[in-house]
């Protein structure tokens, strides 16, 4: 993908700005300000919610603000134009653009993504897809990769076993509706979207999930090479204040219940198990970018990318700053 120049994050029509802490502050020291972009605010998003309702980027000296953009792409030439110093997302975006030469680089892991496999009755079971059609996103996409390494590990093989359509929608809801509309039989989307569906009487039926069968599809926090070497201290405030939301999350559930029904408009029937599927299983204790998930990253990638060949994960993610916060304690201490 070429990375061409960005226009302003003001003429995009679709911006969301997110204010993290509230307006008129009383601080002691000036707040150093970074914006970071990301693709959604939903579920997967809630330690973020935490610690902007905890005030936890106050608290390490920061003002924080959230712009969503749509598309990996976008957010990284954002980046690289100055207008935003952090991504949040999927990682193969950094390593693509990385590899064609954009000085980008994931600086810590985030989350998993929880992807399903789904169908509608009567297809009950996975054997049941057998001469069936799946819909697929787009080839070349972080979703079609995880479809593509799942199928085998559930004893589909993708051309011989299930046909995979490329329906050219990136957005699980989407591909949802395709499927409720009887248009494919079967699809992966992300959990969220899933339980969204089942609650408006969709009755899906969860064939796989991918975490299940050891196939992930990581979120990270990404910056440019420029912004990681002038401006570490920042990023480090930056990656302590998500992890102390990250932590209060999983610990606090009244904390995160509120954050759900506030922010999220969540029904309160789903909190225990959002809180369970969601904040303690996605997010790590200590976010190290996963090595695992950015080789196969980079093994999916290779045949669309040929810069990719030979690389290793250290080519693309810098753990310098987890690493001095684990050196330091840190993620222990917020146990204590």
């Amino acid at each position: 993908m070429p990375m061409t120049k960005p226009s302003l994050l003001v003429s995009y029509a679709f911006l969301l700005v997110l204010f993290l802490g509230p307006i008129g502050y009383s601080q002691e020291k000036k707040q150093e300000r970074l914006t970071l972009a990301t693709s959604t605010v939903g579920l997967g998003r809630i330690p973020l919610l935490v610690a902007q309702e905890q005030r936890l980027f106050q608290k390490h000296g920061l003002e924080v603000n959230i712009v969503y953009i749509r598309g990996a792409s976008t957010s990284l030439q954002s980046l690289l134009a100055g207008e935003v110093q952090l991504v949040v997302g999927g990682g193969q975006g950094t390593i693509g653009a990385a590899a064609r030469g954009a000085p980008v680089v994931i600086i810590s892991n985030f989350s998993s993504t929880p992807n399903q496999l789904v169908a509608l009755p009567p297809i009950t079971t996975v054997d049941q897809l057998k001469g069936k059609i799946i819909g697929a996103s787009r080839p070349g996409t972080s979703t079609d990769f995880v479809l593509e390494r799942l199928l085998p590990r559930v004893g589909l093989i993708p051309g011989k076993d299930v046909k995979l359509l490329p329906t050219g929608l990136l957005v699980s809801e989407e591909r949802l509706a395709l499927l409720v509309q009887k248009r494919v039989d079967a699809t992966l989307a992300n959990q969220e979207s899933v339980s969204q569906f089942q609650h408006k009487g969709h009755p899906l039926k969860v064939l796989a999930d991918a975490l299940a069968f050891g196939v992930n599809s990581t979120v990270d926090f990404s910056t440019s090479r420029q912004i990681l070497a002038t401006q570490r201290q920042q990023l480090k405030a930056f990656i302590k204040a998500v992890c102390e939301g990250i932590w209060l999350a999983k610990i606090n559930k009244e904390i995160a219940f509120r954050v759900m029904q506030k922010q999220l408009r969540l029904d309160a029937r789903f909190f225990e198990s959002t809180h369970a599927n969601y904040v303690v299983r996605l997010h790590p204790e200590k976010p190290y970018p996963i090595r695992e998930s950015l080789e196969a990253a980079i093994e999916d990638m290779t045949p669309a990318i040929p810069e990719l060949k030979g690389k290793k994960p250290s080519d693309f993610a810098d753990s310098s700053l987890v690493a001095e916060l684990d050196k330091e304690g840190f993620f222990e201490q917020l146990k204590r």
